[in-house]
């Protein structure tokens, strides 16, 4: 049976996860990646490498997030947040997002056991590209989930 999150809930389930997919547009065609976030109240703090996702955002600025988690047909949580993107340009506000996600990948590196292996790592390359640093501001929530009893 499939049933609705309260706004708490998807709040929460929210909170407990950092990967999304983001849905964006260029007014032809759709575009759907991967990302990663920091859930404030009311907005996502996100960063990527500029290209495709973020050219199509500047032009096209509302976008969707879908947080789900799926065990089978029978057990999983979807929530999609629909929102506004907002590119972060003011050099504080750059500076106080790159601290936010350093935090957060502090965080979570301390709590892995095993280091993570070479391949994985950003290559040098990466460096030289500038990281755009966006929120994208929530306008509205919704979740369903299944669970099978």
């Amino acid at each position: 049976m499939v049933s609705k999150l309260s706004t708490e809930e998807i709040r929460e389930f929210i909170g407990d996860n950092n990967i999304a997919r983001l849905g964006c547009n260029d007014g032809e065609r759709t575009y759907v990646v991967p990302i990663n976030y920091l859930y404030f109240d009311s907005y996502f703090l996100c960063f990527s490498l500029d290209g495709m996702k973020i050219e199509m955002m500047r032009d096209h600025p509302l976008v969707c997030l879908e947080i789900d988690r799926i065990t089978n047909v029978k057990d999983w949580v979807c929530v999609l947040a629909f929102g506004r993107y907002e590119e972060i340009t003011d050099p504080a506000g750059r500076a106080e997002a790159k601290e936010y996600f350093i935090k957060d990948y502090l965080r979570l590196r301390a709590e892995q056991t095993e280091p993570a292996p070479e391949s994985s790592r950003p290559s040098a390359e990466l460096h030289h590209k500038e990281v755009v640093y966006y929120r994208i501001q929530i306008e509205e929530l919704s979740g369903r989930y299944a669970k099978h009893l």
